[in-house]
């Protein structure tokens, strides 16, 4: 085929595309694409597992009507707050935001690691029986260790918005408190802890309903209350 009948077929598909849009135009149900796709936003429903898992898990360390036994949190830490998490994250890299899925990535993998512990067949517990302290002590470096990573990311995030900061500083101290509970042996330290789990949950929703909520679906916004960026001319 020459290269004039290939051009002329290139235009005959361009006219005949062209077209079938026109005539669809007005049709509702015709599903027209965008010439470029756009992929949806994982953080959102990356961050809804990580404040689900975080308030089950804030209830569990508060002791919250007596609750012991881990095993519900370990279900929704392994499913939702962990893999859910991190194959989001793993959808943020994928976009290029490497923030989001430091961000997400991590935490789920938080969730992943916490749930093991409590799972019999990964044997973490079964290997400190005979001694229950170094477990305890093993437990507040562990989250010693998220406390240096939530101080990462909040360095990372002065530029964003209050209710972003506000939620990491929240969880930051929350880590810290479990952290000292579990080095120090006190329970009114992992109390706490699991309290300010509950609050970063709940301001983490905040976020969550800002990102998901619109005014084409609801009557309700948020405010998104960007941090001022300080030697930025207006």
């Amino acid at each position: 085929m020459s290269d004039t009948e290939n051009r002329s077929s290139v235009e005959d598909v361009k006219r005949v595309s062209s077209d079938s849009l026109q005539n669809h135009s007005s049709d509702p149900h015709w599903p027209i694409q965008p010439a470029v796709h756009q992929f949806a936003d994982a953080g959102a429903l990356g961050l809804c597992g990580f404040c689900m898992t975080a308030f089950v898990t804030g209830c569990y360390f508060a002791g919250t009507k007596s609750i012991a036994i881990p095993n519900v949190l370990v279900s929704l830490a392994t499913f939702y707050g962990g893999t859910i998490e991190v194959l989001c994250g793993i959808w943020e890299l994928a976009k290029g935001n490497t923030y989001n899925g430091t961000l997400h990535t991590s935490l789920g993998s938080l969730w992943l690691s916490l749930a093991s512990i409590y799972i019999p067949s990964f044997g973490i517990i079964e290997a400190y029986a005979e001694a229950p302290e170094q477990l305890t002590n093993a437990l507040g470096f562990y989250f010693l260790g998220w406390c240096v990573f939530a101080v990462v990311i909040f360095l990372a995030s002065l530029k964003s918005t209050y209710p972003v900061i506000a939620t990491l500083v929240v969880l930051l101290t929350a880590l810290l408190c479990l952290s000292g509970g579990f080095l120090s042996g006190s329970a009114n330290a992992l109390k706490a802890g699991g309290i300010l789990l509950i609050v970063t949950s709940f301001f983490g929703w905040y976020i969550v309903f800002g990102f998901i909520a619109t005014k084409q679906n609801s009557y309700i916004r948020t405010w998104t209350l960007p941090v001022h960026i300080f030697g930025k001319k207006n």
